[in-house]
């Protein structure tokens, strides 16, 4: 009698195993699913979001390379490195590696300007914004060739009379619009 117990209970701790190994199975299916699902949809939330920055120009890159004139790269810290646009305003820090055409060499190229010129070209087809950038401060102006691609990566071309044509490499990130905050009176 013990041992049709001892089977029974043996094939009674089978099933239940078999039906817990089922389920977490299911559960495991269901999940992965659904993580799926959450990285597509922050996938086309990022790039609606890099869409919307980029046509209505506030949005900053964030260099993280500088390929050289004679061949190869360096890699850059993005948090040093940069291109601000913002409306009618752009604000670069880029390190820079070449020839200048001034009596005293040049290390990197930093300014807070205007824009005198945006031209923006929407490829949908492609999923990229070509984007010329002029800008100007004092005498001095920078033509920036600017292709972003809908996941946000960029290259960037760098045009001004006193340098070597310079190309770098990014990583497009929207400007948060500012809160107003009112004051009580």
């Amino acid at each position: 009698m013990r041992t049709k117990q001892a089977a029974g209970m043996k094939k009674m701790i089978l099933l239940l195993t078999s039906a817990m190994i089922i389920a977490s199975c299911s559960s495991t299916k269901n999940t992965a699913g659904d993580s799926t699902n959450t990285r597509t949809v922050k996938k086309l939330a990022e790039q609606a979001a890099i869409k919307q920055a980029v046509e209505s120009r506030r949005y900053i890159i964030k260099v993280n390379r500088i390929y050289l004139f004679g061949g190869g790269f360096n890699d850059l810290y993005p948090r040093r490195n940069f291109i601000v646009v913002d409306g009618e305003l752009a604000s670069v820090s880029l390190g820079y590696s070449g020839r200048t055409f001034l009596s005293r060499p040049i290390s990197g190229i930093s300014f807070n300007g205007r824009t005198i010129k945006y031209d923006m070209v929407s490829n949908e087809s492609k999923g990229k914004y070509d984007i010329t950038l002029k800008t100007s401060e004092g005498t001095d102006t920078f033509t920036f060739f600017i292709t972003i691609m809908k996941s946000g990566e960029c290259t960037v071309s760098v045009q001004n009379a006193h340098i070597e044509s310079v190309n770098y490499r990014g990583q497009v990130v929207p400007v948060q619009p500012t809160a107003v905050v009112s004051e009580k009176k």
